[in-house]
């Protein structure tokens, strides 16, 4: 399917679809899916690419990558997909970086989405989000 839409001029919910299927591609092809599809890529297609990066089944892939993401993705459900998947994984080193980005988050939006991650995640999740001052609805603030 993914070398059929390559040739015949790309979808991106094909593409996209494509990439989030990839979750046990050999690891040394990631680098170059990246530098193929990271920067600029259609919303479906970033979905694909970040699905295949936190699923794969080797574990996180591209941390670096999808750090880097975070701040720079304009369409919030997107936003709210790769925030949800982030938490949901529940590796370490992604809740560090979502973490780390939460507390520079200025957006009204952005810091609903990471409330609403963390009601529904509970748990460690939870008490991330509430150590960066980003206080669940129904808090004392």
């Amino acid at each position: 399917m993914y070398i059929w839409d390559a040739q015949h001029g790309a979808q991106a919910d094909v593409t996209g679809e494509c990439l989030r299927q990839l979750t046990a591609l050999p690891q040394t092809l990631i680098e170059p899916l990246l530098t193929h599809f990271g920067e600029g890529a259609a919303p479906a297609v970033q979905l694909g690419l970040f699905h295949l990066l936190i699923y794969h089944q080797a574990g996180v892939q591209g941390r670096e990558y999808l750090r880097r993401a975070l701040p720079g993705v304009r369409n919030i459900d997107l936003y709210r997909y790769l925030v949800m998947s982030m938490i949901a994984a529940g590796d370490d080193g992604l809740l560090e970086d979502l973490t780390a980005h939460a507390s520079q988050v200025r957006d009204a939006r952005r810091a609903g989405v990471l409330r609403e991650a963390a009601e529904l995640a509970g748990g460690r999740a939870r008490s991330i989000v509430e150590n960066i001052g980003l206080q669940p609805r129904g808090s004392a603030e």
